[in-house]
């Protein structure tokens, strides 16, 4: 496989940290949880998040990347190891696989 992009590992964090309740958070909610979180000492406008999804932006700045991580509660080596980083992507497809699953619905042995 190829080497995730940052877009593609930033879809994956949506995809996989979920809000309270199994939603994803939306491009304008981290946007304002990483300027709250930073005091105001790291933007990020919604605008930019979407570009980096969509692969689009100049690679991003370490300062955006460890706001990204921080706001999603993953290491800033999810994004900048290239071993590291494939090994919680790939996870975090498990992860994905898991709870599209049915079998998540059902109790062991029941049908």
């Amino acid at each position: 496989m190829a080497r995730p992009t940052y877009g593609q590992k930033l879809v994956r964090l949506r995809e996989t940290k979920l809000k309270e309740g199994g939603r994803p958070y939306s491009l304008q909610e981290i946007s304002a949880g990483i300027r709250a979180a930073s005091r105001g000492k790291v933007t990020l406008s919604a605008a930019s998040l979407s570009k980096i999804e969509r692969d689009v932006t100049e690679e991003p700045s370490l300062r955006h990347l460890t706001a990204i991580a921080k706001f999603f509660g993953v290491p800033v080596t999810y994004f900048v190891d290239d071993v590291a980083g494939e090994q919680m992507y790939e996870s975090m497809a498990a992860l994905i696989a898991f709870r599209n699953s049915k079998v998540r619905d059902r109790p062991w042995g029941c049908r």
